[in-house]
């Protein structure tokens, strides 16, 4: 293949010229970053926004996020989707109550739950919590909350 370059044409360098020294300044003034970059996950832990709208995955075994942030005393969606291949739950348990095990689960902890969705079904729920503080996130379904399917729901004033 052949190209045919030609030099750029005086003009052409002018142009150039211009907009590199236009740059410069806004490149000068960039950080390097040197800061952030030691930043880890923890830093970020502690910041989670509340959000009103919440996009809930389920797989074997576990959601798509570790934690999610609703704010207190407002409405909140939940959009909960089985991408899985076995059914699965969304469970938030009552504030206080915290399992390590299923063997321990007893349908009364569960302040509200998506009941189980079969794999590649989806349901929208809307929700409101008026306690500030953390909940615990499970799939109540026998052995799923063994296998590690549990998150937490911070509910912040």
């Amino acid at each position: 293949m052949i190209v045919n370059r030609r030099a750029p044409s005086s003009a052409g360098k002018a142009v150039l010229v211009a907009l590199v020294l236009a740059l410069l300044p806004a490149v000068a003034a960039c950080d390097s970053g040197a800061e952030t970059a030691d930043a880890s996950a923890s830093d970020f832990e502690h910041t989670l926004v509340p959000d009103r709208l919440l996009n809930v995955n389920a797989i074997e075994f576990a959601y798509n996020a570790t934690q999610w942030s609703v704010p207190a005393g407002l409405e909140f969606t939940v959009t909960f989707n089985n991408l899985g291949t076995i059914p699965h739950e969304w469970a938030v348990l009552k504030q206080g109550v915290q399992l390590d095990a299923g063997s321990g689960f007893k349908e009364e902890m569960v302040l509200f739950e998506i009941e189980a969705l079969t794999e590649g079904q989806s349901i929208v729920q809307r929700f409101e919590i008026k306690d500030p503080g953390i909940y615990q996130v499970i799939c109540p379904l026998p052995g799923h909350l063994d296998a590690g399917m549990t998150s937490t729901l911070t509910v912040a004033e």
